[in-house]
């Protein structure tokens, strides 16, 4: 027998009581074969006369609705009273499969690693992991990141300096909101940068200023000419064009925030995958005064996880602390688990093995572009979970974008979305985070279209 919850007039109680129960039973809340509550219990939860709600069950039986039997309870009636379900909504996919960039393969997600975590947190921890916690998140798991980040991002951070968050958006979208209780209203943003990062800083009331970027990074020269106090950057792979931030760069964006007083928002977006060379470390690593670092585990492991973290300057750590308030944004089982899983280096033998199948994929995919055409020009430098390229003169960009969903359902990126004026460049932004047979599949669907167009 279920709880159940009547929206009851008892201005005429039999009928009152026989109406909620017919509403319940055709709303689906009470479905064939349940128990309803005992005359005796109704009628005490009710207030009422055990005689009314026999009357009420005995109409009820008489109508088809609840079926009686002797020394048992009444029940829902077999039979489909509830109202047709509503139509489903249409597909949200108009495609097969796509080499959108910005999502590991989620099909390589290290379920035996996690579930040994989380059997080992779940033997082990104390009561108070099912509270409320530390709104800057678990101390275990602060302690972790902090010795992770140094040691594989060079980054010079420590538990302290770090706060937990739910995901790289809701970390940006803080900062965000931190740059303005401060007085910042304007950011620059690296042009072409990553688009569904403008809707969250433009949200907290922020100015977005494009700044160019180059070979080396953002152009120094056109950011002390924006007058700014804050500006957005992925040093360690630009998004889109792939390119690293220079040492000579670095070092002045670094002059440049500590002159000015500036604000710098590092996106380390995913730094740990770099496949001709050792990752360059974090900027962060240089500038901890100055820099506000962000992380999350979305290309390491899954963007469903939803953890990230930010590492913050000594100046803003209490800010933030006030602007957060009291309670913690991701699960206290779910950061003791990933404690668990830095701790005992599976997250370091992980991001090894997809780093080597990343690699493979990568090379695969600029194979058949250099196969395919004969002019591949491709940007940035061997790394991350996307690849750009700059499409020849005689292709359009929104010509092969369009080409490929509408006749191979293959959904691609392209590259003019990612600037904020108007595009220099026209391009594909390709992501190669699917699973294999997806994998595969995109990348023919994409030789058959650049075939055609070409």
């Amino acid at each position: 027998m279920r709880d159940l919850l009547l929206g009851l007039d008892l201005t005429h109680k039999q009928r009152g009581l026989e109406t909620a129960m017919r509403d319940a039973i055709h709303a689906g809340r009470l479905r064939p074969g349940d128990a309803v509550p005992s005359s005796r219990g109704l009628a005490a939860d009710l207030g009422v006369s055990r005689a009314t709600v026999v009357a009420a069950y005995d109409q009820l039986v008489a109508e088809g609705y609840l079926v009686s039997r002797p020394g048992a309870l009444c029940r829902v009636a077999a039979g489909n009273f509830a109202p047709d379900p509503p139509a489903p909504p249409p597909p949200r996919r108009d495609y097969r499969v796509d080499l959108i960039p910005g999502e590991p393969d989620a099909s390589r997600f290290p379920r035996a690693a996690w579930l040994r975590a989380t059997r080992q947190v779940l033997a082990t921890a104390p009561h108070d992991l099912f509270g409320y916690g530390d709104p800057a998140g678990l101390a275990e798991l602060r302690i972790e990141l902090a010795a992770y980040l140094n040691r594989t991002r060079g980054a010079a951070t420590t538990a302290a300096s770090l706060i937990v968050v739910a995901g790289a958006s809701s970390g940006l979208g803080q900062l965000a909101r931190l740059l303005r209780s401060r007085g910042i209203d304007a950011i620059a943003v690296e042009e072409p940068g990553f688009p569904f990062q403008r809707p969250i800083l433009r949200r907290e009331g922020l100015q977005l200023v494009p700044i160019p970027v180059d070979d080396e990074g953002i152009d120094l020269v056109e950011l002390h000419a924006s007058g700014v106090a804050a500006a957005l950057v992925t040093p360690a792979h630009q998004y889109p064009l792939g390119t690293v931030m220079s040492a000579e760069r670095r070092n002045g964006l670094a002059r440049w925030a500590r002159r000015r007083g500036a604000w710098i928002v590092e996106d380390d977006y995913d730094g740990e995958f770099r496949y001709d060379r050792q990752p360059l470390g974090a900027l962060q690593g240089i500038a901890a005064d100055r820099v506000a670092y962000l992380g999350t585990t979305s290309k390491t492991l899954g963007a469903g996880l939803r953890i990230g973290w930010l590492a913050l300057p000594g100046e803003l750590r209490e800010p933030m602390a006030e602007l957060r308030g009291r309670d913690s944004e991701v699960s206290q089982l779910l950061q003791a688990t990933l404690a668990q899983l830095i701790g005992q280096g599976d997250l370091d033998r992980h991001v090894r093995r997809v780093r080597s199948l990343y690699r493979t994929r990568r090379d695969r995919l600029l194979d058949m572009l250099r196969s395919t055409l004969r002019e591949a020009d491709v940007r940035g430098v061997s790394a991350g979970l996307h690849v750009t390229f700059v499409l020849p003169a005689h292709l359009d960009e929104g010509a092969v974008v369009g080409r490929a969903l509408q006749e191979h359902g293959l959904a691609l990126w392209g590259l003019r979305q990612h600037y904020l004026g108007d595009a220099a460049l026209d391009g594909l932004v390709l992501g190669y985070g699917r699973t294999p047979v997806d994998f595969d599949d995109s990348v023919a669907r994409l030789a058959r279209t650049l075939t055609k167009d070409s």
